[in-house]
């Protein structure tokens, strides 16, 4: 079983078995109306929530990058932002934060409320100044690949092969990470993003070949997307039983890290996958 680790306070967190990485969006337009929190005490709730479920990291977003989703600014983003952050900071949360954004001044004002990891979508093509920023703090970076950003990214995505493409991305980026001094790279192959529902499973079932060829650990993020609600025929909030599926292949085929709706449903998936 492979072992993979990262710095987080000053100290290295080693892993064998996935990472449950629970979700929160401080949003009013995420595709998932479950995780859509911008009442505070609410928020605060679902937070430790998902911490006392057995989630190893909460990962919160202000944008939703949703296929279609629109662009606000960065001000907005922030104004979003900031006060889930002083929450979490004052709850003393146990368990690593990380934001969800692809812009270098969300993560660097984020820095101040113990961020310590940054899942960006566009993989630092949006912004490149976003990876440094991950560089000079020691902080995780999730390398993502996309196809085009939100407004458009599923507007007739085409792709000669998707597994090699998404792996020459991995391969070309992550070198230039590694040149400009990221130690702590995590791969996200973007399932919805750029991708049509054959793509997604393309790349779910090639999961082992990414194992295989990468040395980071791989993020799995399919928790109730389209990919899940076609195959099913259900509705975002009806297939979790789908995502449930997805989620447990997912672990078996090589996943380090899964980010989820549902935390309570994925950490028992994981405690039978891993069962000794």
């Amino acid at each position: 079983m492979q072992t993979y680790q990262f710095r987080w306070k000053n100290s290295i967190v080693s892993f064998q078995r996935p990472l449950i990485m629970g979700v929160i969006n401080v949003t009013p337009d995420s595709f998932f109306s479950g995780s859509r929190q911008t009442n505070e005490s609410e928020l605060l709730n679902r937070a430790l929530a998902i911490q006392a479920a057995g989630a190893d990291v909460l990962d919160l977003g202000a944008m939703s990058t949703r296929p279609g989703a629109d662009e606000i600014s960065v001000e907005e983003e922030w104004e979003r932002l900031r006060r889930p952050l002083e929450l979490l900071a004052e709850a003393g949360l146990s368990i690593p934060i990380s934001v969800d954004t692809y812009r270098r001044p969300i993560a660097e004002k984020a820095l101040d409320y113990g961020l310590a990891i940054i899942n960006d979508v566009y993989g630092g093509l949006y912004d490149p100044e976003l990876p440094l920023l991950a560089a000079e703090h020691g902080l995780v970076y999730v390398l993502t690949h996309s196809k085009g950003m939100a407004k458009t990214m599923q507007v007739n995505p085409q792709y000669s092969d998707v597994v090699s493409e998404v792996m020459r991305f991995f391969s070309e980026q992550s070198q230039h990470l590694y040149e400009i001094g990221l130690h702590d790279v995590w791969l996200d192959p973007g399932f919805g993003f750029g991708k049509t529902l054959s793509h997604n499973y393309e790349l779910l079932r090639a999961l082992p070949a990414f194992k295989q060829m990468f040395s980071e650990p791989i993020l799995v993020g399919v928790s109730r997307k389209r990919m899940i609600q076609e195959v099913t025929a259900e509705s975002a909030e009806n297939c979790l039983a789908g995502t449930l599926a997805a989620q447990t292949l997912a672990m078996h085929w090589g996943a380090g890290i899964l980010r989820v709706h549902d935390v309570p449903e994925a950490v028992q998936c994981r405690a039978v996958c891993f069962a000794e």
